[in-house]
C-alpha cells in the first residue's frame, strides 16, 4: 500500500510537472509586445471613478501633471463612460476601453495632455518599425488639428508643470494633415528606423500653436452636450512591429496615397562640350518600385542617341541603381526585385528604339551601393533611383 501511495504520488507530481513546463513553454512561445496594454484593457476596473486616471493603465502615464483620461464600459461615472462620455460618443476600436487627450486647447483654463510609456524592449539599431494607432476626434470638439502623433524617444520625459510639448513627432497621419474623423476610427501608421536604444513613445498634439493646422468643426445631429473649446481624441491599439520593408506596415483605407516622387536635375555644360562629356552626364531617374522610364527623359534618351549616330566609335555602359528601401522591398516582394539592373535594361531598350545597336550598349547595375544622397528623405531616395550614362 506505501508503495502504490508512493508511486501515485511520483506520477502525480510528473504530470503536474508536465502542465507546468507546458504553460511556461507557451508563455515563452508568445512574446510580449513591443507596447505594453496598447489597447488600455489591463487595469484594475474599480478604481476607475474619476477623469486623469489613464495611469490605471499601468505603464502608461504623463511627462506632464495633469493625466490623461481612461475610459471604460460599465464604470459609473458619466463622465468616463463608453460609448457615451463628456467628450462625445465611441465604441473602443477592440476591447472595453480607450484613452483620450487634449490635443489643443483655446480654453486658458485646460492645457493640453499627452500620454507616454516605458516599451517593453528597447528598440535596436538600424531596424525598420511599424508603428499603428488608432484615433477618433471627439463629437464635442471645436476643433481638429494636425500635429498629432507619436514621438520616439531614448529617454523619458518628465516636467514639473503642463507644458505643450515642442518636438516634431515621427509618425503622424499621411502629408500630417488634421484629423477629423468623428463617426468611425482612423487607423493611422507609420514606419521610424530606430538609432537605437529608443524605450518611450509620448503621444499627443506637438509644436507651438501658431504652426498648428486647425479646423473648426460643427457638432454632428444627433449628439448632446456642450461644444468643448478643444480638439480632444479618444486612442486604442497602439502597435509598434518590427518589419523589413515600409509595404508591411499598412494602414487605413482613407489614409491619403502618397505621391510618387521623381527626382530631376539639370547640369550645366560648357559651350562645345564633346559628345563624351554629355553622354556621361546624362542620368535617368524613377519613381519608385518602377522600372518605367519617365516621360520627362524622352528628350534626354534621344539627345543620347543622336551623339551615337553622329559618333559610331562610341560605346556606353548603363549603370543601374535602386534606393534602400526598394531593396527591403524586394526581401518581401519578388515583383520589385533586380530593380537596378530592370532600370538600366529599360534604358537600354529605349536607345535601340531610337536606332541604336545594342551590341554598342552593356548594361551593369549596383543596386543601393553607392548612393548619389545619404539622406533618408522622398528627395534623398529619389536621387538614387537612377540609370548613370558612362562613354566606355
Amino acid at each position: 500500500m506505501i508503495m502504490k501511495r508512493l508511486l501515485l504520488a511520483v506520477l502525480t507530481l510528473a504530470v503536474v510537472g508536465a502542465t507546468a513546463q507546458k504553460k511556461t513553454d507557451k508563455a515563452a512561445a508568445e512574446p510580449k509586445g513591443i507596447v505594453p496594454n496598447g489597447n488600455f484593457d489591463d487595469f484594475e476596473f474599480k478604481s476607475l471613478k474619476t477623469p486623469n486616471q489613464v495611469d490605471l493603465a499601468t505603464p502608461w502615464l504623463t511627462p506632464n501633471v495633469t493625466l490623461c483620461d481612461l475610459f471604460a464600459k460599465g464604470v459609473k461615472s458619466p463622465k468616463i463612460q463608453v460609448p457615451t462620455n463628456e467628450h462625445g460618443v465611441q465604441e473602443p476600436a477592440s476591447g472595453t476601453s480607450y484613452a483620450g487627450f487634449r490635443a489643443y486647447s483655446k480654453d486658458p483654463k485646460k492645457t493640453r495632455t499627452y500620454l507616454e510609456v516605458k516599451l517593453n524592449q528597447k528598440l535596436v539599431k538600424g531596424q525598420q518599425y511599424c508603428i499603428r494607432y488608432s484615433l477618433s476626434l471627439a463629437e464635442l470638439s471645436k476643433f481638429a488639428v494636425n500635429n498629432v502623433g507619436v514621438y520616439v524617444t531614448e529617454k523619458k520625459l518628465q516636467y514639473s508643470k503642463d507644458n505643450a510639448i515642442m518636438v516634431e513627432p515621427q509618425v503622424t497621419i499621411a502629408e500630417n494633415v488634421p484629423i477629423n474623423i468623428m463617426d468611425s476610427w482612423e487607423h493611422i501608421c507609420g514606419t521610424f528606423t530606430a538609432a537605437g536604444g529608443e524605450e518611450y513613445i509620448v503621444i499627443g498634439g506637438f509644436g507651438a500653436e501658431d504652426k498648428m493646422k486647425i479646423e473648426k468643426m460643427k457638432k454632428p445631429a444627433g449628439v448632446s452636450g456642450t461644444v468643448l473649446n478643444e480638439a480632444y481624441y479618444f486612442l486604442d491599439n497602439v502597435e509598434i512591429v518590427a518589419i523589413d520593408a515600409k509595404s508591411q506596415c499598412n494602414c487605413s483605407k482613407k489614409s491619403k496615397p502618397q505621391a510618387q516622387f521623381i527626382y530631376s536635375s539639370s547640369v550645366a555644360r560648357e559651350t562645345g562640350a564633346k559628345p563624351a562629356d554629355i553622354i556621361n552626364t546624362t542620368v535617368v531617374y524613377f519613381a519608385a518600385l518602377t522600372e518605367l522610364v519617365p516621360g520627362q527623359f524622352d528628350s534626354n534618351i534621344e539627345e543620347v542617341a543622336a551623339l551615337l549616330k553622329s559618333n559610331p566609335t562610341l560605346n556606353i555602359e548603363l549603370i543601374g541603381h535602386s534606393d534602400a528601401d526598394e531593396i527591403a522591398e524586394a526581401k518581401v516582394d519578388e515583383e520589385v526585385a533586380n530593380m537596378a539592373e530592370k532600370r538600366a535594361n529599360a534604358v537600354k531598350e529605349a536607345l535601340v528604339g531610337f536606332g541604336i545597336n545594342g551590341a554598342r550598349i552593356s548594361v551593369t547595375f549596383v543596386d543601393d551601393a553607392q548612393p548619389a544622397s545619404t539622406f533618408n528623405s522622398p528627395s534623398g531616395h529619389a536621387q538614387n533611383r537612377r540609370v548613370v550614362f558612362k562613354v566606355k
